[in-house]
Protein backbone atom coordinates (compact mmCIF):
# COMPACT_ATOMS: atom_id res chain seq x y z
CA UNK A 1 0.00 0.00 0.00
CA UNK A 2 1.42 3.57 -0.83
CA UNK A 3 1.56 5.46 2.15
CA UNK A 4 1.28 9.59 2.21
CA UNK A 5 4.13 12.30 3.74
CA UNK A 6 5.10 11.19 7.03
CA UNK A 7 3.06 7.71 7.50
CA UNK A 8 4.26 3.79 7.53
CA UNK A 9 3.45 0.82 6.61
CA UNK A 10 2.89 -1.89 8.76
CA UNK A 11 3.28 -5.36 7.29
CA UNK A 12 2.11 -3.19 3.40
CA UNK A 13 -1.47 -3.25 4.60
CA UNK A 14 -2.03 -0.34 6.80
CA UNK A 15 -0.56 3.49 6.95
CA UNK A 16 0.39 4.72 10.42
CA UNK A 17 1.36 8.89 10.91
CA UNK A 18 4.69 9.07 12.21
CA UNK A 19 5.04 10.86 15.45
CA UNK A 20 6.09 14.22 16.32
CA UNK A 21 8.86 15.59 14.21
CA UNK A 22 9.57 12.24 12.69
CA UNK A 23 9.49 11.16 9.45
CA UNK A 24 9.14 8.09 6.78
CA UNK A 25 12.18 6.57 5.83
CA UNK A 26 13.02 6.16 1.57
CA UNK A 27 10.94 2.51 2.19
CA UNK A 28 7.88 3.95 3.99
CA UNK A 29 8.81 0.97 6.48
CA UNK A 30 9.80 3.15 9.81
CA UNK A 31 9.61 6.27 11.11
CA UNK A 32 12.78 8.46 11.77
CA UNK A 33 14.65 11.68 12.47
CA UNK A 34 15.72 13.98 9.99
CA UNK A 35 19.45 14.01 8.86
CA UNK A 36 21.72 16.29 10.54
CA UNK A 37 21.46 19.60 9.23
CA UNK A 38 18.48 19.16 7.98
CA UNK A 39 15.28 19.79 9.89
CA UNK A 40 11.04 19.04 9.32
CA UNK A 41 9.66 21.26 6.79
CA UNK A 42 7.34 24.15 7.35
CA UNK A 43 4.80 22.23 6.00
CA UNK A 44 5.51 19.37 8.00
CA UNK A 45 6.20 16.62 5.33
CA UNK A 46 9.77 16.13 4.65
CA UNK A 47 12.89 16.98 5.46
CA UNK A 48 14.69 20.27 4.21
CA UNK A 49 18.14 21.70 4.58
CA UNK A 50 18.86 24.19 7.21
CA UNK A 51 18.62 27.64 5.89
CA UNK A 52 20.98 30.61 6.30
CA UNK A 53 21.52 31.37 10.26
CA UNK A 54 20.94 27.69 11.21
CA UNK A 55 22.98 24.81 10.93
CA UNK A 56 23.90 21.85 12.95
CA UNK A 57 20.85 19.40 14.33
CA UNK A 58 17.53 20.49 14.21
CA UNK A 59 18.81 23.11 12.37
CA UNK A 60 19.64 25.26 15.51
CA UNK A 61 20.60 29.33 15.51
CA UNK A 62 24.19 30.55 15.02
CA UNK A 63 25.23 31.96 17.76
CA UNK A 64 26.30 35.59 17.42
CA UNK A 65 30.00 36.10 16.46
CA UNK A 66 28.86 32.82 13.98
CA UNK A 67 27.18 32.80 10.56
CA UNK A 68 25.77 30.23 8.53
CA UNK A 69 25.02 30.37 4.40
CA UNK A 70 22.30 28.34 3.36
CA UNK A 71 22.60 24.17 3.45
CA UNK A 72 25.81 24.94 5.62
CA UNK A 73 26.20 22.20 7.86
CA UNK A 74 27.56 24.38 10.89
CA UNK A 75 27.99 27.70 11.82
CA UNK A 76 31.31 29.63 10.97
CA UNK A 77 33.08 32.48 13.08
CA UNK A 78 32.97 35.55 11.88
CA UNK A 79 36.57 36.95 10.53
CA UNK A 80 38.70 39.23 12.52
CA UNK A 81 37.09 42.96 11.41
CA UNK A 82 33.99 41.77 11.30
CA UNK A 83 31.04 41.00 13.51
CA UNK A 84 27.96 39.11 13.50
CA UNK A 85 25.95 40.86 17.04
CA UNK A 86 22.41 38.63 16.70
CA UNK A 87 21.81 34.94 16.53
CA UNK A 88 21.02 33.53 13.24
CA UNK A 89 23.18 35.80 11.00
CA UNK A 90 23.61 35.14 7.40
CA UNK A 91 26.60 36.74 7.21
CA UNK A 92 29.26 38.91 9.05
CA UNK A 93 29.27 43.01 9.04
CA UNK A 94 32.02 44.74 8.27
CA UNK A 95 33.41 46.80 11.58
CA UNK A 96 32.88 50.55 11.44
CA UNK A 97 35.50 53.07 10.48
CA UNK A 98 37.62 53.58 13.68
CA UNK A 99 36.51 49.94 14.81
CA UNK A 100 38.13 46.70 14.66
CA UNK A 101 37.37 42.90 16.38
CA UNK A 102 40.61 41.32 16.10
CA UNK A 103 39.35 37.94 17.57
CA UNK A 104 37.26 35.33 16.02
CA UNK A 105 33.85 35.84 16.21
Amino acid sequence: VACPARHVSSAGTTCSPCPGELVANALRTECVSCPFGMVLSSLATECEFCRAGRAGFNCRSCEPGTFSADFALQCTLCAPGTFANSSRASSCQRCAPGRYAAGHG
